[in-house]
C-alpha cells in the first residue's frame, strides 16, 4: 500500500504547495506539512475502498481541512474528515 500511496506523493505536494500558499490558508493557519498529509489520507482512503485517486478529491480533502481549521466552533476531527477503515467496506 505505502508504494501505491507514495505514487501521489507529487501530486500532493503540488497541490499542498498551491494551497498553502493561498490567502484562505494564511486566514485559517492551513501549513503545507498538514495540507500535504491530508492529500495523503485522501489518496490512502480512495486506495482502501478501490477507487482511483483523483486530484479533485485530494483537492476536496484539502479544502475540508481548511474549512475545519476555520470553524468556530469546535468539532473533533475525527466528526468532520473521518479516518475510517474502508478494508471491510469492499
Amino acid at each position: 500500500m505505502n508504494a501505491r500511496v507514495s505514487a501521489y506523493a507529487g501530486a500532493c505536494a503540488k497541490l499542498a504547495a498551491r494551497y498553502a500558499g493561498g490567502r484562505r490558508a494564511q486566514q485559517v493557519g492551513a501549513e503545507y506539512d498538514d495540507l500535504y498529509q491530508e492529500g495523503l489520507i485522501s489518496v490512502w482512503q480512495a486506495l482502501e475502498r478501490g477507487v482511483t485517486p483523483s486530484i479533485e478529491l485530494i483537492e476536496f480533502r484539502m479544502r475540508d481541512w481548511m474549512r475545519y481549521l476555520g470553524r468556530q466552533s469546535p468539532i473533533p476531527y475525527e466528526a468532520m474528515l473521518p479516518l475510517d477503515d474502508y478494508r471491510s467496506a469492499g
